[in-house]
């Protein structure tokens, strides 16, 4: 199992995959927590949004991807 974290995509997404060897990979990206319109790039499909993760005494994990409405109101991706 594989597992992969990115923030540069500014937009929450989560994808399963396999590879040619049948493992798994997960792949999550996380919302910003900036400004969603800077002068650079005024056209995007940005969302506020973080991350939270629990982490066992075992090293499973289980990964919350959040998104931050337009309210300030977080709810699960």
């Amino acid at each position: 199992y594989h597992t992969v974290l990115i923030g540069h995509l500014h937009r929450p997404s989560s994808n399963p995959e396999s590879d040619l060897f049948g493992k798994e990979t997960m792949t999550w990206s996380q919302g910003c927590l900036c400004g969603k319109q800077p002068e650079y790039a005024r056209v995007n499909k940005w969302r506020w949004g973080f991350c939270h993760i629990e982490v066992a005494a075992n090293n499973e994990f289980n990964m919350h991807n959040m998104v931050v409405g337009n309210n300030y109101s977080v709810r699960p991706a």
